[in-house]
């Protein structure tokens, strides 16, 4: 369970979160030129939060599964 989270882990902190940020900043750029309305930038923004917490929670997974933490 520990790798598992722990390769979650990378994968939010490597690609997704990354990922979800650039989506967010394009999406405010197409709203200030008006080629995107607020909501779009408003999801964004709900996404990277939400990734941001899936990341945290999988981190908190790691530490509770790992070895060092059952002492």
């Amino acid at each position: 369970m520990a790798e598992t989270s722990l390769q979650l882990v990378k994968i939010y902190e490597g690609a997704v979160i990354p990922q979800a940020s650039l989506a967010l900043e394009s999406s405010l750029s197409s709203y200030e030129t008006g080629s995107v309305d607020f909501l779009s930038v408003f999801m964004n923004y709900i996404t990277v939060v939400e990734y941001q917490m899936n990341y945290y929670e999988e981190l908190e997974n790691f530490y509770l599964a790992s070895p060092v933490s059952k002492r």
